[in-house]
């Protein structure tokens, strides 16, 4: 300084500085059941202990490694650290590692506890009555834990037999889930009793017909494809076999169409319908006729000249005229003449006899005489 006083030499010390944290490392964590535990936080377990191992290091040296659990003390440990006699609940194990320069780093492992067991509900309708052959399509169960929500997507179904709508019996859907934890619910189960179908039968109304007509079907179809037997009341003029039914006779017919079902199916309620059978109109007109005074009579013929006969049916009697043999016109009638008046009407055209003149030749006898005598 201006007085010339000197400084002392002064002494310079080397020094380390450090601000790297260590690096914490956890390895492994295994509940009390010696399950290993996924270290993302998604742990479930049903254990109430747990081991948790880890590493630590630092360039500078690990001063000092430190635990705890949930929000407790840290306490010195050393790897693996294990608790005991936890609550259910979700807890936390901190590992925290401080280097010889107290730089500290803190590692962590979250998992859940859990010793409650899901709940199934039964969706729909439970016991559930299906009918042969049906589609069915079960209703299914929803599922919910306390620590994983809803976990309906877990449960897994199964059915105590191979299940068909097509073989009757009883059926019991069965229906289980287990939580993330572990935690099995309880089993429950719906009963689907399959039992025989009801059926119906379609018969649509028959048009009135002519007892000329032709054989005909119904038509008549149950609904389970079951054939269907037709039936008539007892003096209706029908005859059935089958689904044909053939014309006898006219009148009033009443078809029932049944179906008595069998081991898969009720028996359907009957189905009946009601249709005339009208007569048939035959018009017959007489041939005309003639002969000559004093001739026997021709045969009376006659012609159809509408309507038909069933085959197997023909006319009865004959036809006649008017007594007379003198010249003129005679009518030709009816007479016997006829058909089954319970199924024809009979219309009758006339036409007349006539009776001619009969040609007469004289011949005169050839005489002879003596002259004079």
């Amino acid at each position: 300084d201006a007085s010339n006083n000197t400084s002392l030499p002064l002494a310079v010390s080397a020094f380390t500085t450090d601000a790297t944290l260590p690096v914490v490392t956890l390895t492994s964590a295994i509940d009390g059941a010696t399950v290993s535990l996924p270290l993302d936080g998604s742990a479930r377990t049903k254990s109430n202990s747990i081991s948790v191992s880890f590493n630590a290091t630092d360039a500078s040296g690990i001063a000092s490694l430190e635990c705890m659990i949930d929000a407790g003390t840290y306490a010195a440990c050393t790897s693996p650290v294990a608790y005991s006699a936890l609550a259910d609940g979700s807890h936390t194990v901190s590992v925290k590692a401080t280097d010889t320069f107290s730089n500290a780093r803190i590692a962590t492992f979250t998992w859940i506890i859990d010793n409650v067991k899901p709940e199934i509900v039964v969706s729909g309708t439970n016991p559930i009555t299906v009918a042969y052959a049906s589609v069915y399509n079960d209703a299914g169960a929803t599922a919910s834990d306390n620590v994983d929500g809803v976990i309906t997507s877990l449960i897994i179904p199964t059915t105590d037999k191979p299940f068909s709508t097509t073989v009757l019996g009883d059926y019991t859907f069965i229906y289980n889930v287990t939580d993330k934890a572990g935690n099995a619910a309880d089993q429950k189960t719906r009963t689907v009793h399959v039992v025989p179908a009801d059926q119906t039968i379609t018969f649509a109304p028959i048009a009135d017909k002519n007892y000329i007509d032709a054989p005909f079907t119904s038509g008549a179809t149950a609904s389970s494809g079951l054939s269907v037997t037709l039936s008539a009341r007892l003096l209706d003029p029908v005859t059935i076999l089958g689904d044909s039914i053939t014309i006898t006779g006219t009148g009033t017919v009443v078809l029932t169409a049944s179906q008595a079902g069998n081991g898969n199916y009720n028996a359907a309620t009957s189905v009946s319908q009601t249709f005339n059978i009208a007569k048939q109109s035959v018009t017959v007109t007489a041939d005309s006729q003639s002969k000559a005074y004093g001739e026997a009579d021709p045969s009376l013929t006659y012609k159809v000249t509408s309507g038909a006969l069933k085959s197997g049916d023909a006319f009865t009697g004959a036809l006649s005229r008017v007594a007379g043999e003198s010249k003129g016109d005679y009518a030709i009638t009816q007479g016997s003449l006829n058909l089954n008046t319970s199924n024809y009407t009979l219309t009758y055209v006339g036409a007349n006899l006539t009776i001619g003149t009969k040609a007469v030749e004289i011949t005169a006898a050839a005489k002879s005489k003596t002259y004079g005598a």
